[in-house]
């Protein structure tokens, strides 16, 4: 039985929400990260495990905030049970309490190791290569092609996943 103040989905239905950056800093990379899973969803033709999917979508705004109160909004309103995105790695840490809180499975595709280290949860799964891995890999490419570069300068972004670049080429230089 649903939770009070939660709808009933069908029992042959399950609501997936899709968090995007529709506006905000990324508002360029959420309407194809949307369309890429709108893709996904009819090549099955909108079924899973003999299931009807609902396919609801929700602007993050690339806030931590918004995205957080929109995802609470979905499972409340819609039924959501599964969630996918979004592409920022700050609004993903704020995502994915929302999912521990409610027991929801939350999907992100990468940028902070923190949603599968220290903030990692059995509602949580990071699908992407995490942060360490990028930059083990480009800086061998780097290092194997200008072997007598003697510095690395490296301009990060101010978040989550920034800092943790950040860190690893600190290490791995």
């Amino acid at each position: 039985a649903p939770a009070p103040g939660q709808p009933a989905a069908a029992d042959n239905e399950v609501a997936v929400l899709g968090i995007w950056s529709l506006g905000g800093p990324y508002a360029d990379v959420g309407p194809l990260l949307d369309r890429g899973a709108q893709i996904a969803l009819e090549e099955v033709g909108y079924r899973a495990g003999g299931k009807k999917i609902k396919y609801v979508t929700r602007d993050s705004e690339t806030k931590a905030g918004t995205a957080a109160r929109r995802a609470q909004e979905a499972i409340d309103s819609d039924g959501v049970k599964f969630i996918v995105g979004p592409w920022s790695s700050g609004v993903a840490l704020a995502v994915t309490e929302v999912a521990k809180k409610n027991k929801v499975m939350y999907y992100f595709s990468g940028g902070t190791e923190d949603i599968s280290g220290k903030r990692c949860h059995r509602y949580a799964f990071m699908w992407a290569a995490a942060a360490w891995t990028a930059m083990d890999a480009n800086l061998k490419a780097f290092k194997k092609s200008h072997h007598e570069a003697k510095s690395i300068y490296l301009f990060v972004v101010d978040y989550a996943f920034g800092w943790s670049l950040q860190t690893y080429v600190d290490q791995l230089a």
